[in-house]
């Protein structure tokens, strides 16, 4: 399994909102062939986020972050700053002991 990241930080209050607010609605919402299987955000302070994916291997990964580039760039123009963060992904549990290769997907 494989994550990658961003960790971003907008001018304001209001544009974090708004940028985060828009990776929920499209990032999180892709077509079952992008494969993103997990996401999740942490807010990081009052203008500063990190939205994280989980995939199911580096490939994969790759494939996501070169169709989301053209939106990070935009995002960038805007003034905000963004920090790319990726690697393997290894002892990920889920509470109670599940584990992620464990999950059967549903369509």
């Amino acid at each position: 399994m494989y994550m990658r990241g961003v960790k971003t930080t907008c001018t304001n209050e209001v544009m974090r909102d708004s940028v985060k607010g828009f990776y929920l609605e499209k990032f999180d919402i892709m077509d079952a062939g992008s494969a993103l299987m997990i996401s999740y955000k942490v807010d990081l302070s009052d203008n500063q986020f990190m939205h994280v994916g989980v995939f199911a291997d580096k490939k994969t990964a790759d494939s996501f972050a070169e169709q989301v580039m053209p939106i990070h760039k935009q995002v960038q123009e805007m003034g905000a700053k963004m920090e790319i963060i990726h690697g393997d992904i290894t002892h990920f549990k889920i509470a109670g002991g599940v584990t992620l290769d464990q999950l059967i997907r549903r369509d």
